[in-house]
């Protein structure tokens, strides 16, 4: 394989992987939006209890938009993407096994964080790494994974498990299928 072949397969390796943690990111995001009262049941949960756990999420994912920017100055993009896809594949399964509220609570400000350093570098990782006639394709691939699926499949995707299962397979399931990418 000649180098320009290995420097593409590369980068879509990179942008599948990167795409996948997004889009896992964005089902992470939707957790009470189908199955907030089994989530509340499973943990014996007044509704305002049960608010901290999205508050949590959004909290630190909201701090950590900020703080991207210093974390990849300081240990480089690619270690950043990295580091922040394998702990977010970490959180999501702990979401899958958290005993009780307050594990809960802080799996999901684990969640937020790392979630937040994913879409920050890899958004940025991406379109370093493509040449300017690339980006409508990039955006397109990157949408999909940041728009579509936290809007059309994520719902669907919890329902179902809910239904079917426990509300926990959901993150169980992610943490399995995103592991890979990471």
């Amino acid at each position: 394989m000649n180098a320009d072949m290995a420097s593409v397969l590369r980068r879509s390796v990179a942008l599948s992987a990167i795409a996948a943690l997004i889009a896992v990111d964005g089902v992470n995001g939707t957790l009470s939006s189908v199955n907030r009262a089994q989530v509340m049941g499973g943990f014996a949960a007044t509704p305002d209890e049960a608010a901290w756990l999205n508050i949590g999420y959004v909290a630190a994912k909201l701090m950590a938009f900020a703080l991207a920017p210093w974390w990849i100055a300081r240990f480089g993009m690619k270690r950043a993407v990295l580091a922040g896809g394998w702990c977010l594949a970490a959180a999501t399964a702990a979401l899958a096994v958290a005993p009780a509220l307050e594990a809960a609570v802080l799996v999901r400000v684990a969640q937020g964080l790392f979630g937040a350093l994913v879409l920050v570098g890899g958004h940025t990782l991406v379109f370093r790494s493509y040449p300017a006639t690339r980006q409508p394709l990039l955006q397109g691939t990157l949408a999909l994974a940041l728009v579509v699926v936290p809007v059309m499949l994520a719902p669907a995707l919890h329902g179902w498990a809910t239904d079917h299962a426990d509300w926990r397979v959901v993150f169980a399931g992610g943490s399995l299928a995103v592991a890979p990418a990471a």
